[in-house]
């Protein structure tokens, strides 16, 4: 149990170790689970059919993708926290590259979910093989993934433009399927100063962080685009999710963008990580 508020920050900053875990992670993620192209099909079926068919660590997460870039939809994610050791799958003598630096068994391990298959097929109009309503092929999609092996349960929640994806329940430590919140539905203050883009997602992943004693720390972001936009409003008591669309709402950039909240479960940390997505007119 934390102390005080100083004292956890404190206790997670990124050691040297940790830094070398991320890029492996970060490598792991871009290539050695990179899902072939062939597993990835979305394709008419008949004229009223589309089928995706996907395989990964995050299958959700990875069909969410597919969308994503087949219709310009904004569609963001979030991991539940896996802890069910059926969930998850050690890859550490798979992918860690200094294992002789350790003695045998003694390397950090490297987690990451178990993931495996989804597949699901949704209404297209025959004339543009395109859907009509995106809210229910997103809806059909979250049926598939509750009625297959993978973990986590998951809602939908959208606006007139942007669609989320929130965990509900995963199975914890007994195998048993137990709620858990969106930690974005976190309430969060910022102090009303100026501060560049990139200050204002470090505010925000830090309140977070405080206020559910979990690191949240930034994965893949715009750096250069986030320091360049100046940010002087401050919110009160606001849920973390709409701080967050409001931020990445005012970027000055042609495309919308989205996020991924990706949970760690060795590290025990979130990694949020934003994407454009090239919105279809």
């Amino acid at each position: 149990m934390y102390t005080n508020q100083n004292s956890f920050e404190t206790s997670h900053r990124r050691s040297p170790g940790i830094v070398l875990y991320l890029i492996i992670i970060g490598s792991l993620i871009a290539t050695s689970f990179a899902v072939p192209r062939e597993s990835l099909v979305v394709a008419p079926q008949g004229g009223s059919k589309a089928r995706i068919s996907v395989e990964d660590p995050r299958p959700l997460a990875k069909a969410i993708e597919v969308l994503e870039g087949r219709y310009g939809w904004v569609i963001t994610y979030e991991d539940p926290r896996y802890v069910y050791s059926s969930e998850i799958k050690d890859v550490t003598l798979s992918v860690r590259r200094d294992l002789d630096r350790f003695k045998p068994g003694q390397a950090p391990r490297v987690l990451i979910p178990k993931g495996g298959r989804l597949a699901f097929d949704y209404d297209v109009k025959s004339e543009t093989n395109l859907p009509g309503n995106p809210r229910t092929v997103v809806q059909e999609l979250l049926k598939a993934h509750a009625a297959s092996d993978n973990a986590g349960r998951f809602r939908l929640e959208s606006n007139d433009r942007i669609m989320h994806v929130i965990p509900t329940a995963i199975k914890n430590t007994h195998g048993q399927l137990t709620t858990q919140d969106s930690i974005l539905d976190t309430r969060i203050s910022l102090t009303a100063e100026e501060r560049t883009g990139l200050q204002k997602l470090d505010g925000i992943r830090s309140a977070i962080s405080r206020a559910i004693r979990i690191p949240v720390w930034e994965g893949s972001v715009p750096t250069v685009l986030l320091v360049q936009h100046r940010d002087s409003h401050g919110v009160a008591q606001q849920k973390a999710r709409d701080v967050l669309l409001e931020l990445l709402g005012s970027l000055s950039d042609r495309n919308s963008w989205s996020w991924q909240l990706f949970y760690d479960p060795g590290l025990k940390i979130y990694m949020l990580n934003l994407h454009q997505v090239l919105v279809q007119q």
